[in-house]
């Protein structure tokens, strides 16, 4: 049996926000590799709660869906070009 699960996360950012991220002169934005590790976090932990409520009542429920460290995966900022 396969299945399949996706889970999506969407944040809404203050303009002020954007506009520290931005750099006119590399026409990109920046964002800190500590806030995308904070985003990610947040997504994954409501994933896993998702995962706990729709698997009650089945044998999936039962299995542990471990933690993800995830500085070990974003480990710097990450830059949106905007060309």
């Amino acid at each position: 049996m396969v299945v399949r699960f996706e889970a999506a996360g969407h944040f809404s950012i203050e303009e002020k926000g954007w506009a520290a991220f931005y750099n006119q002169e590399a026409n990109n934005i920046t964002v800190p590799q500590r806030f995308m590790c904070h985003l990610a976090v947040l997504v994954i932990g409501t994933t896993r709660g998702i995962l706990h409520v729709k698997t009650e009542n089945t044998p999936f429920n039962r299995f542990f869906v471990p933690t993800i460290n995830v500085t070990e995966t974003i480990r710097e900022d990450v830059v949106i070009e905007l060309n």
